[in-house]
């Protein structure tokens, strides 16, 4: 299945629909600050998001195809919508996001972004005079917002590129090029995307997507194709982001996408079919064609709106010689994100440096993921460094240490010991714990050593917590996870089914019984079932991570 105008009539039916619940939520019984405005459940009343409120009303008042087709009611809806916006808005043109961002130039410039589009969409549809007005007042307000950006800041990369992107568009909406010195400051910078299409921010969930949409905006509005190639190459990079079920891996995030686990690739979709288009991508084209694919058989939600298919409908159509990709076996190390992804068998596993969670696993719907923790003067977890290739797989790095001050023997000039200066303390000779973790890949799965040495009798343990629904069997056991549940196996494989799907881990070992960390540990994940291996040092343990095709296996 393809983008197709049923597809087309089912967004308008979406719009339409949505257009009546704003309608039913919109405040208009006061006059003070919320007049106009629209309720949202947990959020309120917010200036920031009535700028999508008018994407609705607007674009259905122009279709001939809408019930809402020169509506008085979708107009009188617009008219409110925008006088509350107008009003809750800066004197120099800039809006609150009341969430965190006060006279905010990035927020602004994200509500921009539609503005311009809707603008563009309709400025040249023939309409009544009530419409004609509401265009005039649609472009006031952009040019008003575009001047409060000139002059604002930002906090984040991202924003760079979003505020360039805003002023862009409306450079070319309204041909004033004093916007463009302000563009081209930004610029200077340089785009922060590096040789492998990893951003600053690290987030595949979220500012990948944004950093992308922008950089295609200003690609377009300033002519500038050579930012195709970041975007290029973001896109590229995401495919190792990605589980076989089109879930993307967010743990490595720096940002508020990170441990989200539904995300799906999709959200990309568009960017994938225009940066294809543009480039002539076959290989941007088949991944978009996948995801497509995908998302119909599975009945997600297609996640192009209805202003694009108005006005870029060849962009969302994939020539039909273009083959959809397919997910094959890789082994991706990506040094500057301290982070490496394997696919094999199956199998998707992450590995992070300088986390207490260093190990992600799934399998189809069966997910694992793995912390190390260890008790150790004010050492709480097994964070690795050093990652490096080996034969087969990575190795990565554990060093823990702990000392003892002495004392000065003579006054400090304050008996506050907080005051004193530490530095100048004499110590004890340094106690360590090193170990060295090995991850390579089996002929069904992985394999996982871990060898540690140094002060004796210290205890590690890796905590694995994997779905709470999962039926668990072992040597002597079978037994239904539950959420918080532990489990402490001595010896044997430990298995963990789903019915659809199921992994085999051992052989288990627990030299002691330790399920929690000192104060300052991150606390059990009460979402998940947690099996524990622990260990005493010296030591080294092996085991392997493998699917069961069989529950008896």
């Amino acid at each position: 299945m393809e983008y197709t105008f049923d597809l087309y009539k089912k967004q308008v039916k979406g719009y339409e629909d949505y257009l009546e619940r704003l309608i039913r939520n919109q405040i208009t019984q006061t006059t003070d600050w919320k007049n106009g405005g629209v309720i949202l459940i947990d959020e309120g009343m917010v200036p920031f998001n009535t700028v999508g409120f008018l994407y609705a009303p607007a674009l259905l008042y122009f279709m001939e195809e809408s019930k809402y087709y020169k509506s008085q009611r979708a107009m009188d809806f617009a008219f409110s919508a925008m006088d509350f916006f107008e009003r809750n808005m800066s004197p120099e043109g800039l809006m609150d996001f009341y969430k965190c961002n006060y006279r905010s130039a990035p927020d602004t410039s994200f509500s921009i972004h539609p503005l311009v589009d809707l603008y563009r969409i309709i400025k040249d549809k023939s309409a009544d005079d009530t419409a004609e007005f509401f265009k005039q007042r649609l472009y006031n307000l952009i040019v008003k917002m575009a001047d409060g950006v000139l002059t604002g800041g930002f906090h984040t990369p991202n924003h760079r590129w979003v505020e360039s992107a805003a002023l862009s568009m409306v450079m070319n909406m309204t041909g004033d090029k004093k916007y463009l010195a302000r563009i081209n400051e930004f610029l200077a910078e340089g785009i922060d995307c590096d040789e492998e299409g990893e951003y600053s921010e690290r987030s595949t969930g979220g500012y990948n997507f944004v950093n992308n949409e922008a950089l295609l905006v200003i690609s377009q509005e300033l002519n500038k194709p050579e930012l195709l190639e970041f975007v290029r190459r973001n896109l590229l990079m995401m495919t190792y982001y990605v589980h076989t079920d089109f879930l993307i891996f967010t743990q490595n995030s720096t940002r508020q996408d990170r441990g989200k686990e539904d995300i799906y690739l999709d959200k990309y979709l568009y960017q994938y079919l225009k940066t294809g288009y543009l480039l002539n991508d076959e290989q941007l084209l088949g991944i978009a064609k996948a995801i497509q694919d995908d998302l119909f058989a599975n009945g997600r939600r297609y996640p192009i709106g209805l202003p694009t298919m108005m006005s870029e409908p060849d962009v969302l159509k994939i020539p039909e010689h273009i083959n959809p990709f397919e997910f094959k076996p890789f082994v991706k190390h990506f040094p500057k994100s301290n982070i490496v992804r394997m696919h094999h068998n199956g199998m998707t596993l992450s590995i992070l440096e300088d986390k207490e969670t260093f190990i992600y696993l799934k399998y189809k719907t069966f997910d694992m993921f793995i912390q190390g923790g260890i008790l150790f003067f004010n050492e709480r977890h097994i964070k690795v460094k050093n990652i490096r290739p080996i034969e087969n797989g990575f190795a990565m790095d554990y060093h823990g240490e702990g000392k003892y001050y002495q004392p000065f023997g003579e006054y400090q000039g304050t008996s506050d010991f907080w005051k004193m200066n530490r530095a100048r303390r004499k110590t004890t000779d340094i106690l360590a714990v090193d170990a060295v973790i090995e991850i390579t890949t089996t002929q069904k799965g992985f394999k996982v050593n871990l060898k540690a040495a140094g002060i004796e009798k210290v205890s590690i343990r890796l905590d694995m917590a994997i779905n709470k629904e999962a039926f668990v069997k072992g040597d002597g056991y079978a037994i239904r996870a539950n959420a918080g549940g532990i489990l402490l196996p001595e010896s044997g494989n430990v298995k963990a089914d789903l019915g659809s799907c199921g992994v085999k881990i051992g052989p288990a070992r627990n030299d002691t019984y330790i399920t929690e960390g000192l104060f300052g540990s991150a606390p059990l994940a009460m979402d998940k079932y947690h099996i524990f291996f622990n260990y005493m040092t010296p030591f080294e343990h092996s085991f392997t991570i493998e699917p069961t095709a069989k529950f008896e296996e």
